[in-house]
């Protein structure tokens, strides 16, 4: 009797432990359960797909506007092309072709003549006032109704300088005769970058 008795308390045992760890099981913390899901779905910074930002609306133009711009950058480009190749013409390619050059743009009060025989260095002092002028030097009266270029000499520094007389006239005077001894020369310094001559120096 005794024995059956052990056999009913072990059996009441084991199934009390049975539904006891069914019972933990059934009732796990639904937040160990989501913080399960989340470590393992979690999406990292470089993994998330980054949206490209919408454009501003200034910021935004029309095709149309779009079109005459680039219209507009290429006729600037050509144009200056096109002065480029002026004054790459107008390239003086002796000592004495770039003084006259330059005597030949005063006489005829051209700035544009004048600025394409200057040195690059000349060319950026003088540029604003070549375009305050409208690129037209001088003075209607006295004008330069002739000029005459002496004999260059050579520098220490290779440079040339040239002793050039403008012969200035009015209208009272317009027909006078002309006498250079009487002329002051003004002095035209020269030198060879490459393949041109250009004007350095006017005094």
């Amino acid at each position: 009797m005794y024995k059956w008795i052990n056999l009913l308390v072990v059996g009441a045992v084991v199934v009390g432990l049975s539904a006891a760890c069914g019972t933990a099981n059934s009732n796990q913390s639904p937040v160990a359960e989501a913080a399960s899901v989340t470590a393992s779905d979690t999406i990292t910074s470089e993994e998330m797909p980054t949206a490209e930002p919408a454009p501003a609306p200034s910021d935004t133009m029309s095709e149309e506007a779009q079109a005459s711009d680039g219209g507009q950058s290429q006729e600037q480009e050509l144009t200056k092309m096109r002065i480029s190749l002026l004054e790459r013409a107008l390239g003086a390619k002796s000592a004495e072709q770039a003084v006259k050059t330059l005597a030949e743009a005063r006489r005829t009060r051209n700035g544009a003549m004048e600025y394409a025989v200057l040195d690059p260095t000349t060319r950026e002092q003088q540029r604003k006032t070549f375009e305050e002028l409208n690129w037209v030097t001088g003075v209607s009266s006295p004008w330069i109704a002739r000029y005459r270029i002496g004999k260059g000499v050579k520098q220490d520094d290779g440079s040339v300088r040239y002793p050039v007389q403008f012969d200035y006239r009015t209208s009272t005077d317009a027909d006078r005769e002309v006498d250079w001894s009487k002329i002051k020369p003004t002095y035209v310094t020269v030198r060879k970058d490459e393949e041109f001559w250009y004007v350095t120096k006017v005094v």
